[in-house]
């Protein structure tokens, strides 16, 4: 456990050499980088996947407000700070591809490289959600607005089943394990996490991430192209928002690809670090 200065976290850490933050999304935790912690570790780098404010064993603060994009951007500056880090390359799937777009943008200083999974940046996300097409596919999202209703959903079994496996055919090739999706469940489970999980989504909505410059940090985009939530074809017009920034796309991937095809994305994601 590590106190950020504003919440505890629950940190897994491994290895020694630059840090790689891992960042995970929903309704994952840090257990869901099981994949790429001995290969981080085995190329000589140090792990640090903390489970986000709200999920499994981190703290749960009562209310919206604290689930705002800055306060999300506070506790990976301060975990870093508190874990005498002063740069470190972020990596984040999903909602955590969200928080470390905008960690990248705050303070780029901070990242040495970015890497984002199956995440869009901010812009082009707001931009996707002009499309009727893609509220049908994201509907979880708006169903998390709803008093009660939100929560509910985030702690059933069965939804949280469907999200991890959301393309069945990938997912019996190397997906997620009967023990690993239980595991995903009890965590979501657990007291105030279904509140807390669904409260990112809400801040989201009602104080939406801003970022109004370019990012700078030198940047990787590793898309599984079988997502069935997000659209692949906005992945070219990242480039008017991020420069230099280069884009691995994955044929057999879908929306969790480091868990789908974990040796494609970790030789991606090795090779990239290693650039100079």
């Amino acid at each position: 456990m590590v106190d950020t200065g504003q919440v505890r976290l629950h940190v897994v850490t491994a290895g020694e050499g630059p840090a790689v933050l891992l960042l995970h999304g929903f309704p994952s935790n840090s257990q869901g980088w099981r994949h790429q912690v001995r290969p981080l570790v085995e190329a000589g780098y140090r792990v640090v996947a903390p489970d986000l404010r709200g999920f499994h064993l981190s703290e749960k603060p009562h209310g919206v407000a604290n689930y705002e994009s800055g306060c999300l951007v506070g506790d990976v500056v301060g975990l870093l700070n508190a874990m005498g880090v002063r740069e470190a390359s972020v990596v984040g799937h999903d909602w955590g591809a969200i928080v470390a777009w905008c960690v990248a943008g705050a303070f780029p200083d901070l990242v040495r490289r970015l890497v984002v999974l199956n995440g869009p940046h901010p812009r082009m996300l707001a931009h996707q959600f002009r499309s009727i097409q893609t509220l049908r596919r994201m509907w979880p999202f708006l169903v998390f607005q709803v008093p009660f209703l939100g929560e509910r959903l985030a702690s059933c079994p069965r939804f949280i089943e469907a999200s991890l496996r959301a393309n069945p055919r990938l997912a019996a090739q190397t997906g997620f394990t009967d023990a690993e999706v239980e595991g995903f469940v009890n965590a979501m489970r657990k007291p105030r996490a279904g509140i807390s999980a669904v409260n990112h989504f809400r801040a989201a909505l009602r104080t939406p991430p801003r970022l109004t410059r370019p990012i700078r940090v030198p940047t990787l985009i590793v898309w599984g192209l079988q997502d069935r939530m997000l659209d692949s074809e906005m992945l070219d017009a990242h480039r008017s928002v991020v420069d230099p920034l280069s884009i691995v796309r994955l044929d057999d991937a879908g929306h969790w690809p480091h868990v789908e095809s974990p040796v494609a994305v970790n030789a991606a994601l090795v090779d990239f670090l290693r650039s100079s």
